[in-house]
């Protein structure tokens, strides 16, 4: 069951975080050594892309076949806890009565783990306890805490993480720390779900811009034969005249009642040119171009 104080972490609040610095831990650090034995803490220590170089992730990285082993030897050093770790991180995330002790016992697996001196690591390191634990989790869940904003592989890769800690052949994870992961991993699921249903709507939205355009430059292209084809036709009324002068006593024959038949045919009429006789090439009902112009039509097979 997890932790109802887990549950209540919005994502409003995920979206700043400062780190603190393992080194701010020292043994002036009475609060949490005044707490030591009261409850169960939640606790986190670890490096990502913001506190250290990658040449330092890489030589505390630790790899999907060797994951079991540095649980054990965690779990030997520190207690049952889990360890994510990817090219951009790598956390030890545990609990402890006494956090003071946990997050110092921490850094001295990571150190310890990779046979690295712990001073040269500690500059790196950074540490959080109780809420921010919480926090900081649901943040790297839901790729908030990612070199890229949002990124959905971490999720896969957190999942994986509590998978191999949860296996059956290594010893009961704590239930608070179970609780943490079925929150952080609830959360990140929706949060990516969200992302979805986002990238659908903006990818619907495009397809509509994009219908749109195309339908406006149809018209366009419809407005353009129009154009053409009025042009076409007052040229060839024009072109008549100059060639046979004046057009109203003279018997005029339209042939195809088209676009620019229809244009000719009003062309000829507002010159009072007649008679009139329109000749298409299918049967259809006479009145659709006669009546247009205000002339007979014949049709002609």
């Amino acid at each position: 069951m997890a932790d109802p104080g887990i549950n209540t972490i919005g994502i409003p609040e995920l979206i700043n975080q400062q780190y603190s610095p393992i080194s701010s831990w020292n043994e002036n650090s009475g609060k949490a050594s005044r707490r030591a034995g009261d409850r169960d803490h939640l606790l986190i220590v670890g490096l990502n892309h913001n506190s250290a170089p990658s040449e330092t992730r890489e030589r505390v990285s630790i790899s999907k076949e060797g994951l079991a082993g540095a649980l054990s030897h965690l779990r030997g050093q520190v207690g049952n806890g889990v360890i994510i770790s990817t090219c951009n991180r790598t956390e030890i995330y545990c609990t402890s009565r006494d956090p003071h002790q946990g997050i110092l016992l921490s850094a001295r697996f990571l150190s310890d783990y990779h046979g690295l001196d712990p001073e040269m690591l500690r500059p790196y390191l950074y540490f959080h306890a109780d809420q921010e634990t919480a926090r900081h989790l649901f943040r790297v869940a839901t790729g908030l805490d990612s070199m890229v904003l949002g990124e959905s592989q971490i999720l896969g890769q957190v999942r994986d993480a509590w998978a191999a800690a949860s296996a059956p052949n290594l010893q009961a994870v704590p239930p608070i720390l179970s609780g943490l992961f079925d929150g952080a991993l609830r959360t990140g699921r929706r949060v990516q779900e969200a992302i979805a249903t986002g990238r659908h709507a903006l990818s619907t939205g495009r397809h509509a811009l994009s219908t749109g355009r195309h339908a406006l430059s149809t018209g366009r292209h419809a407005l353009s034969i129009g154009r053409h084809a009025l042009s076409i036709g007052g040229d060839a009324v024009r072109l008549a005249q100059q060639s046979v002068g004046c057009l109203e006593d003279k018997n005029i024959l339209i042939i195809g009642a088209g676009e620019v038949g229809h244009v000719v045919g009003r062309a000829l009429n507002e010159l009072g040119a007649e008679p009139i006789t329109i000749a298409k090439s299918h049967l259809r009902p006479r009145t659709s171009f006669g009546s247009a112009i205000g002339r007979k039509s014949g049709d002609n097979d």
